[in-house]
């Protein structure tokens, strides 16, 4: 009898790593996590941020940094399995885990449905690539791009001058694919890079600074 109950205690414990990845169709724990946010923010009409994926001490964000930066005791599958039955059984993790963003709040504006043409802001003057130099450098700029690409970089000219907090988002739909704190070359130039595999899809960045949306910049991947 006390075998069975072992036995049964390592079942439950084996299903609940198996699970997320079963049902979400990945490779992984933390891929699970990702492609549960991005479901669940692709229905909400309130534009779920997966920017709550992004721990602030990351440079590449994604769900492992999340895990690290909320459950930095625990291995990152054992923290995206535990965000995952999170979303499951009660509700996501909240977007004030991350400062950098704006909070939500009636007066804080939201990045506009990709539907809707975009409104670069006057003044802000982006340039969309696919890499970056350290020194902020364009590498095959462009806005359309006949590949599929495996990093995707913007910098932006604001001669208003530096953002008290600039922030980048990239989107689909309505769904925020991946976010990071901008980085600047030089005072009124900010710039991010994205360490994500886009396919062929539309696709909008859109720029955060001083508590409010600079801009929304769209290209195309008509790429595989």
């Amino acid at each position: 009898m006390r075998i069975l109950g072992v036995l049964l205690v390592v079942w439950l414990v084996a299903a609940v790593f198996v699970y997320p990845p079963l049902v979400e169709g990945s490779d992984g724990e933390c891929s699970a996590l990702e492609q549960r946010y991005a479901d669940i923010g692709s229905r909400d009409g309130s534009l779920l941020r997966l920017g709550t994926y992004f721990g602030s001490s990351s440079s590449e964000p994604g769900a492992v940094a999340f895990a690290k930066d909320n459950y930095p005791l625990l291995p990152p599958a054992i923290g995206c399995t535990l965000a995952f039955w999170r979303t499951v059984i009660g509700k996501p993790a909240p977007v004030a885990a991350v400062a950098a963003l704006p909070p939500p709040a009636a007066a804080s504006p939201e990045p506009l449905p990709v539907e809707e043409p975009a409104r670069p802001s006057a003044g802000v003057i982006p340039t969309l690539s696919r890499d970056i130099t350290p020194n902020a450098g364009p590498i095959s700029p462009g806005t359309i791009f006949t590949l599929p690409m495996e990093t995707v970089a913007i910098r932006v000219e604001t001669p208003g001058g530096r953002p008290a907090v600039g922030r980048f988002q990239l989107l689909q739909g309505r769904a925020v694919l991946s976010s990071c704190r901008a980085e600047y070359a030089a005072p009124g130039t900010a710039w991010c890079k994205f360490n994500i595999s886009l396919r062929k899809g539309n696709y909008t960045i859109a720029f955060f600074g001083n508590n409010g949306l600079l801009g929304q910049f769209p290209f195309t991947v008509i790429g595989r």
